[in-house]
């Protein structure tokens, strides 16, 4: 069964098209020089350096007793699943509060924080993950106190 256009709906599309048509005409109308520049300024963004990552496995500066030893995984084989745990270091004499960060697999950022005894090395987790996904990317250490 079809259903016919209402004659609201109909005004509605017509309105739609009229401003379509306004937005195709102002968008002709603009001069060439305009049209350059943001070529131009388009061109520039694009070919700007790439920002190059930082070594993930490096503290940044403000953590220097903390030591990011690596991303380890542990499977089992009846549920198909991985988990995912940080390797984390702490060699100072007192305890710390240490936030990692990491991309997921659909490239969204996660971060997870961990208390670490002084002079302990510990095994957070930080993802689960099934079958073909894949694993954490990126992980690096975003703070400590």
């Amino acid at each position: 069964m079809k259903k016919n256009l209402s004659q609201k709906s109909m005004s509605n599309i017509a309105i739609q098209s009229k401003l379509c048509l306004y937005l195709l005409a102002a968008f002709i109308s603009l001069n060439l020089t305009g049209c350059e520049a943001l070529h131009t300024a388009w061109q520039a963004a694009l070919s700007a350096p790439k920002q190059i990552p930082s070594d993930s496995t490096s503290p940044p500066v403000n953590c220097p007793d903390v030591e990011l030893i690596g991303l380890a995984s542990s499977y089992t084989a009846p549920l198909d699943l991985t988990i995912w745990t940080a390797q984390i270091r702490n060699k100072a004499p007192y305890t710390k509060n240490i936030t990692v960060e990491w991309l997921d697999m659909y490239g969204q950022k996660q971060h997870a924080a961990f208390n670490v005894a002084a002079g302990q090395m510990i095994y957070g987790n930080i993802a689960k993950t099934t079958g073909s996904e894949r694993a954490p990317q990126d992980l690096r250490i975003s703070a400590c106190y």
